[in-house]
């Protein structure tokens, strides 16, 4: 994934359609879109707080701030 817009839609999109595999096959877990979003807010920062405070290398701030910006485009969802 290199767009954030086109992240935040999977990684929401992913929560909302979350599956329980059971003996029967795939159920659909369904939940509102809101909550999806929520889990996927929680993911985001979860991933961004990974992320060493004060390093300063190139690659690990350009990855910091895309998932800064995915978190930005599921606030705007």
């Amino acid at each position: 994934m290199t767009d954030p817009k086109q992240a935040a839609e999977q990684i929401v999109g992913k929560f909302w359609h979350l599956h329980d595999m059971n003996e029967k096959g795939k159920d659909y877990l369904n939940m509102s879109y809101e909550a999806a979003k929520a889990c996927a807010i929680l993911h985001c920062q979860g991933i961004i707080d990974e992320f060493p405070q004060g390093y300063n290398g190139n690659f690990e701030e350009k990855r910091k701030q895309f998932w800064k910006d995915v978190l930005n485009e599921i606030n705007k969802l």
